[in-house]
């Protein structure tokens, strides 16, 4: 681990911003190339076991209905 995790938290979201490689964006600071590569391999762990939990939907108009205003649930109470 680094002395440095702040660091290395700004490369992993100039990693993610950017679609650099962990080799890229470690090029200044080769020592933290092991650990960024780390950290991104979960955080793509992550990404994939989200897109198996909330898939996005393929089929044009099918995905989460929208929320109905307000003003068409009647009034509830005395």
């Amino acid at each position: 681990m680094t002395d440095n995790p702040r660091l290395a938290g700004k490369l992993l979201d100039e990693l993610h911003e950017s679609h650099a490689t962990p080799e890229e964006v470690c090029r200044s600071f080769p020592e933290l190339l092991p650990e960024v590569r780390a950290r991104w391999r979960a955080v793509c762990r992550v990404r994939i076991e989200l897109d198996a939990l909330f898939p996005v939907p393929t089929v044009r108009g099918v995905g989460a209905p929208a929320l109905l205003p307000a003003n068409r649930f009647p009034a509830t109470g005395p």
